[in-house]
């Protein structure tokens, strides 16, 4: 795709300016490619994760969702994101020790689904602000304390490669699309909405 091509020659000009760098230009023009690198990287992931969502089978869902072995993983694959922006994230479980939103599906698609939206939620929040997750029987919601979107933004939420306005940190405007589609391959539903008290965003996915 075309933001791939972009990518790519971008990674070339960063390379270029590598080599012809002098000593003391060295080190940040290796800095910028490395970033580059690791943007290229996660978008690659992302395309290969929407490609396989894309072309997953409904009838080979069948996997009962372990979701707290869900949730470390992913945690596990944010630490470095949640700690460079200082974000607490805080988990909620369903009382009594019950499971949370029993489902049939695919692990790991559901965790990357899962990770996409922490990964937004952790990206959009401030710094040092708090990412909750919420794991309950008939829903899951991620929620963080940064500022509302607009209602049009809100409206757009799922566009490939659309970000939304203003957005410093890297990216690739895939991660609400991935999680769409793997939503809709579990027969969930995705619901964009502000957090509590009017601020943030709310994500609720919920069966259909």
């Amino acid at each position: 795709p075309h933001e791939l091509r972009t990518r790519m020659a971008f990674l070339r000009a960063e390379w270029d300016v590598v080599r012809r760098a002098g000593e003391e230009q060295r080190r940040q023009a290796e800095a910028k490619f490395e970033g580059g690198l690791d943007r290229l990287e996660r978008l690659v992931t992302q395309l290969l994760t929407l490609s396989r969502a894309d072309a997953a089978d409904v009838a080979r869902l069948t996997v009962e969702i372990d979701w707290p072995q869900v949730v470390e993983q992913v945690v596990s694959e944010l630490l470095t994101l949640l700690r460079r922006r200082r974000i607490e994230l805080a988990c909620e479980w369903p009382a009594g020790g019950r499971p949370a939103l029993p489902i049939l599906g695919d692990p790991d698609l559901l965790a990357a689904l899962l990770r996409n939206l922490v990964d937004n939620a952790a990206r959009y929040s401030p710094e040092a602000g708090t990412v909750t997750v919420r794991m309950g029987r008939e829903r899951i919601e991620v929620e963080n304390d940064g500022p509302p979107l607009a209602p049009e933004t809100l409206a757009g939420m799922g566009s490939r490669f659309t970000r939304s306005p203003g957005q410093q940190e890297p990216g690739s405007g895939l991660g609400v699309s991935i999680a769409r589609s793997i939503a809709q391959l579990h027969g969930l539903l995705l619901e964009y909405g502000s957090g509590s008290g009017g601020r943030g965003v709310r994500v609720i996915l919920r069966r259909r």
